[in-house]
């Protein structure tokens, strides 16, 4: 059986699978929802029909998996069709968001997106990137994009680079899930990205798009 298939889920059903991975018990789900412990226990039910006969760790993965997979393609889906129109710029070309429409996509985009040269260094932020990570956006501009993840990943991040790097335009677009990012405080924080190359006069760059991840989809692994 593929316990990734689409399920849907009640809204409630959903509410008691993100009170579990949150750490709530049957009782503390009852109190939050303010319905009996019975009643939970019918909800719990009701997913093992949907899913399958489960221990309740397997169920809680098997939703925030589906629902991670639908970030991740979700993801992908913004980055194609942004990399598709920022096709043949060069750097210089960026200008000034208020003239350029190029620059402007990406600075008014709500989500967070680097655009990194194939060094590795990050050559423009925007605001909600800057925002994520607790950075000005002139900190993380001109800076080495190992700066935004956890020492003990860079190792395996420029690896992963340098491969991806030697043919990225062939390859198909990347996607991590639950990695970890790391702000300027030193906090670290799950999150998802999606990369696709651009291939521009100046060179092939990478534009990542990346979102935050609510702490229950690494707690549940």
């Amino acid at each position: 059986m593929d316990k990734r298939r689409n399920i849907e889920l009640s809204d409630r059903e959903r509410q008691l699978i993100e009170l579990a991975a949150q750490g709530h018990t049957d009782s503390s789900i009852a109190h939050v929802l303010g319905i009996s412990e019975a009643t939970v226990s019918t909800y719990w039910g009701r997913v093992r029909i949907k899913i399958g006969p489960y221990s309740r760790p397997e169920l809680i993965a098997t939703i925030l998996h589906q629902q991670l997979d639908s970030i991740i393609e979700d993801l992908r889906e913004q980055n194609r069709r942004l990399a598709d129109k920022l096709q043949h710029v060069t750097g210089e070309q960026w200008g000034d968001p208020e003239t350029n429409y190029h620059l402007k996509l990406v600075m008014e985009a709500p989500e967070a997106i680097l655009i990194v040269r194939d060094n590795g260094e990050v050559e423009i932020a925007n605001e909600e990137a800057a925002r994520l990570f607790g950075y000005e956006r002139e900190e993380i501009e001109g800076s080495p994009l190992i700066n935004l993840i956890p020492e003990r990943y860079r190792v395996v991040h420029a690896r992963h680079r340098e491969g991806y790097m030697k043919d990225p335009v062939k390859r198909k677009m990347a996607a991590h899930s639950a990695s970890p990012g790391l702000r300027k405080s030193g906090e670290e924080f799950p999150i998802a990205a999606s990369l696709a190359p651009v291939e521009t006069a100046a060179g092939v760059r990478v534009m990542c798009i990346v979102r935050e991840l609510d702490s229950a989809y690494t707690s549940s692994n």
